[in-house]
């Protein structure tokens, strides 16, 4: 899906965070945004996923003004966010249960497994299904939040430090 963010300004209070952001992303293509902390990233991320409004500017996805209520944005955050009375399985169950409902696809209870089935098994986690947040690592749950947003077959994803909390080994190899 192609992005394009034109002239995002975004300030929080006296505190100007986003000063006219411009940029085109095709679809296929890869982009880091880098720079140190509280530069906006987080903020430029919500903003193109739609969950928060800029002062200025616009996002469009594939043409259009950005609305998560009917683009498929995936949206893995620096903490991941789980439910703790759900299992892994039921946790990256609930992210495709939201976008079912949020964006009225029909899926099958069969469907919905096998995309949580093949999620779980793409970042590794097979085995722990029926564990619960609390019994896990922190890298465990940020591969959980890697699931969720990836069942949902995203046509963008957006990763804020996906992959901070992972071990050094799991992240460069």
């Amino acid at each position: 899906m192609d992005v394009e963010v034109k002239g995002i300004v975004k300030s929080f209070g006296e505190l100007l965070v986003l000063d006219h952001i411009s940029f085109n992303v095709r679809s296929g293509e890869f982009v880091a945004v880098c720079g140190p902390t509280g530069c906006g990233k987080t903020t430029l991320m919500k903003i193109i996923a739609g969950l928060l409004k800029p002062d200025s500017g616009e996002v469009l996805l594939a043409g259009e003004p950005v609305d998560y209520r009917r683009h498929n944005i995936g949206f893995v955050f620096q903490e991941p966010s789980y439910l703790p009375w759900r299992t892994v399985w039921g946790n990256v169950k609930f992210g495709l249960e939201a976008k079912v409902s949020s964006l009225g696809w029909k899926l099958t209870r069969e469907e919905v497994d096998k995309r949580v089935k093949w999620a779980i098994e793409l970042v590794g986690l097979e085995g722990f299904e029926s564990y619960y947040p609390h019994q896990i690592s922190g890298g465990m749950k940020q591969k959980v939040a890697l699931a969720q947003a990836l069942a949902t077959d995203p046509d963008l994803l957006l990763m804020d430090e996906p992959f901070g909390a992972l071990d050094i080994q799991t992240r460069y190899y």
